[in-house]
């Protein structure tokens, strides 16, 4: 806004300077002529408050970044982005088919285990002893098969030829195998020597076990289900239908923002720090909505500079937002600033020549232009940082004259 009430002032200098080469000021020039009668201001110091602007983004008190603890392949999407969404919202499933197959797959080990635990308390039969000793064969032999695979996909795996998820594959299976054999081992052990309190223990063990691997499995079952954890809107999607979520996990699946709320975060310096109270209010404006102005709380005030910048953080909080704000848009925040006895003109005061911006002062009873620095605004006045001098007579209606003609007041 600072730039645009700049540039509506360098327009206006323009018309001023125009004015002032009007062929009646040219004519004028030539000889001597009556004094022009100007209207003055004798310059003074202004000591009130005044305010600067300092640039800040908006952002939304809760945007969530939304991942998955889990790996594998993006079964089902339920969101595209801009869509609103509700808390617990169901909005991806990420490999549940497969691990829903685990689930009943430790559940089925779990009533193995029950089974067997019961086998115990009763006691084997001669037929059951055959049944284990089959068992356990067949278990060799799966063993013998999986490690045998799992020589060939190693040697692959050295040369790059498999995959990662293959290898591990290869091996978990080997690992399964001979869980499998030992418990079938243990089970015929079992059967020939009968139950034994140690191996009543052993078996209630199992039962555990298999009762914290079924617990796992649901858990990453859940897991698997991803939910919106607040109300709000998509604001980005990171996946599709088809692809892989590569472990480890942690990849993004979507952004959801809460735009209900939203608060404004600047830096400023050290000598306007000391103008900030946190509870107070600021106003502000939107660079994507002109006209309007908002007003924010003040809710922190770093009690430390930056190192980099040596500047300090302020948070507000936007009181009433705008339905049309948005994460990430500009804010430009008024902070209160007393100026040191700032001298300050008005406007209209100000004129143009040779290029350079300036005002024409009294001397000797005569107009003289005098190039001056601006330094900001003070209200709907503007702050001359250098160039004017306090008990010096301005004269506010500077297109009537020229340097060196002669005035009165």
């Amino acid at each position: 806004m600072c730039h645009s009430r700049f540039l509506y002032l360098h327009l206006f200098l323009v018309f001023v300077a125009a004015a002032c080469l009007t062929p009646r000021n040219l004519v004028a020039a030539d000889g001597d002529r009556p004094a022009v009668s100007v209207s003055v201001v004798k310059v003074e110091k202004d000591f009130s408050f005044g305010y600067i602007k300092r640039a800040g983004s908006i952002t939304a008190i809760r945007k969530v970044r939304i991942s998955s603890e889990v790996g594998g392949m993006v079964e089902r999407l339920f969101f595209e982005r801009g869509d609103r969404v509700k808390r617990g919202q169901i909005l991806a499933e990420i490999g549940t088919s497969k691990i829903r197959l685990e689930v009943e797959q430790a559940l089925t080990a779990l009533k193995a285990a029950e089974i067997q635990l019961e086998k115990v308390k009763k006691g084997s039969r001669a037929e059951e002893i055959a049944i284990s000793e089959a068992a356990l064969k067949e278990a060799d032999a799966a063993l013998r098969e999986s490690e045998e695979h799992f020589r060939r996909i190693e040697a692959l795996y050295g040369k790059s030829a498999v995959s990662t998820s293959e290898y591990d594959s290869a091996l978990r299976a080997v690992e399964s195998t001979r869980s499998r054999r030992a418990a079938m081992v243990q089970q015929l052990s079992m059967a020939r020597e009968g139950a034994r309190k140690e191996d009543r223990a052993i078996a209630e063990a199992q039962v555990a076990q298999a009762g914290a691997a079924v617990a796992l499995a649901k858990d990453r079952l859940f897991r698997s289900v991803i939910r919106s954890p607040i109300e709000g809107v998509v604001s980005h999607k990171a996946v599709e239908e088809g692809e892989v979520i590569i472990v480890p996990p942690g990849a993004a699946v979507a952004q959801i923002v809460d735009s209900s709320s939203f608060k404004v975060e600047i830096a400023v310096s050290e000598m306007d720090v000391v103008n900030v109270r946190e509870n107070s209010l600021l106003q502000f404006t939107v660079d994507p909505l002109p006209g309007k102005t908002f007003n924010a709380e003040v809710t922190f005030v770093s009690p430390a500079a930056e190192p980099l910048t040596r500047n300090y953080v302020i948070e507000l909080l936007v009181k009433h937002p705008d339905k049309a704000m948005s994460d990430g848009m500009t804010a430009r925040v008024r902070i209160p600033r007393a100026e040191a006895g700032a001298v300050t003109v008005h406007p209209s005061a100000l004129t143009e020549k040779d290029g350079s911006v300036g005002i024409y002062v009294v001397e000797n009873d005569k107009a003289v232009f005098r190039r001056v620095d601006v330094g900001g605004y003070k209200g709907d006045r503007i702050i001359i940082s250098k160039g004017l001098v306090e008990g010096e007579f301005l004269i506010t209606n500077p297109a009537i004259v020229k340097e060196g003609t002669k005035v009165t007041y």
